[in-house]
């Protein structure tokens, strides 16, 4: 009695604290619904395969990407029958900016394509992200609802990951909890021509990404997994992208505007060479470490 009465007050502790302890990432397998899209702006994808299995396992029946900057990935994706694939290029001088607009057009696009492919929701998320939870929950979705609203956690990593996608405990953002990046979660539309993309967060309906049309679905039934930096590569190679920007004002959370400081900081240091070949002098005549 006394154990069960001790992990109750731990569960109750978690929740408030918005923290979600997930016994595994991997999300509840359906049957494939057909109807179910992915829309997707990403440039230098982090275990993308892994992306990919993960909502093809859970019921996503199409990917529109557009990718930029990446020609590693080019031919991977290219001969994918359930993708279809963009190839473009970032903005070099205000890409934090100018990615929202990308993103916008890209996806209104998409909304576009998705009636001659059976399609009847479409998700906007990123390479960082997973849809997590049943996908048939969007069968159970009044007809008048065009747009629902999926809350966000933000994974914890530690070093027992292998892999991005491995993290088995998130910060639930929308209870307050500490989250590094956005709180306002992600959303989906209901594929019809009055659909469009809002923002990075938002579809709307006839302009529209608030009122009666919008759900916003339980955490429990669907929501979105971001593992955001997972790696120091990560980490470096995003922020430094965002750097790129001529007014860092704009960019609204402190995390980032630290992270691209330190980042700018490390690629300095790293292409000047001049601390690491001190290092390395240093190392070699103190007969520590040789590589021969």
């Amino acid at each position: 009695m006394v154990v069960v009465i001790v992990l109750f007050l731990v569960a109750v502790a978690a929740i408030y604290c918005g923290l979600l302890i997930l016994h595994t990432t991997k999300t509840t397998h359906t049957k494939n619904l057909g109807s179910v899209a992915i829309a997707t702006l990403m440039r230098k994808p982090i275990d993308l395969p892994l992306w990919l299995k993960h909502h093809r396992n859970m019921g996503i029946s199409h990917f529109f990407i557009r990718l930029e900057d990446s020609p590693g990935f080019e031919d991977y994706l290219a001969h994918q029958p359930d993708i279809t694939l963009e190839i473009g290029q970032s903005d070099t001088k205000n890409n934090y900016t100018s990615l929202q607009s990308r993103q916008i057009n890209f996806v209104n696009k998409c909304i576009k394509q998705c009636n001659g492919k059976g399609i009847t929701w479409l998700f906007h998320i990123d390479a960082d992200e997973l849809l997590h939870g049943n996908i048939t929950y969007l069968d159970t979705i009044d007809p008048h609802i065009k747009v629902v609203r999926l809350e966000n956690a933000e994974a914890m990593f530690d070093e027992s990951q292998n892999t991005c996608f491995q993290a088995t405990k998130f910060l639930r953002c929308g209870l307050s909890a500490p989250c590094r990046s956005y709180a306002n979660g992600k959303s989906g539309g209901r594929v019809c021509n009055e659909l469009s993309l809002a923002g990075p967060h938002h579809f709307a309906f006839q302009g529209q990404y608030t009122g009666n049309h919008v759900l916003d679905i339980p955490f429990d039934n669907l929501c979105v997994l971001h593992f955001d930096s997972c790696s120091f590569g990560a980490w470096v190679e995003k922020f430094l992208h965002l750097s790129k920007q001529d007014d860092s004002d704009t960019i609204p959370f402190p995390y980032y505007h630290d992270s691209i400081n330190a980042a700018k900081q490390a690629y300095e240091i790293y292409t000047s060479r001049t601390h690491i070949n001190k290092l390395t002098d240093q190392v070699l005549n103190e007969n520590i470490y040789q590589v021969t």
